[in-house]
């Protein structure tokens, strides 16, 4: 099984590849399924097109983009990738 920590690089990496945005991304929630067969991952990052606005109005931590992830806890491969609403 991979170390959780290899589950964020992966799902990280997944999003940077896939959406070509380099921003920050924070990690907001790990977990292990029931079965321990999949990491469930949720990354997030600044919201690109209201960021200079959430700045001015003291808003930033409200204006943050959600990704779920789930990643394969034996390969490390991400299985799925989909944004979320916390």
């Amino acid at each position: 099984m991979i170390e959780p920590r290899v589950a964020v690089e992966n799902a990280a990496k997944y999003y940077r590849d896939v959406s070509g945005d380099n921003s920050q991304i924070i990690l907001e929630e790990i977990e292990l399924s029931e079965n321990k067969k999949k990491w469930h991952v949720t990354l997030s990052h600044a919201n690109p097109t209201n960021q200079s606005l959430s700045i001015l109005l003291g808003t930033q931590s409200e204006n943050r983009l959600y990704k779920a992830f789930v990643v394969d806890a034996t390969s490390g491969n991400v299985d799925s990738m989909k944004a979320k609403k916390l």
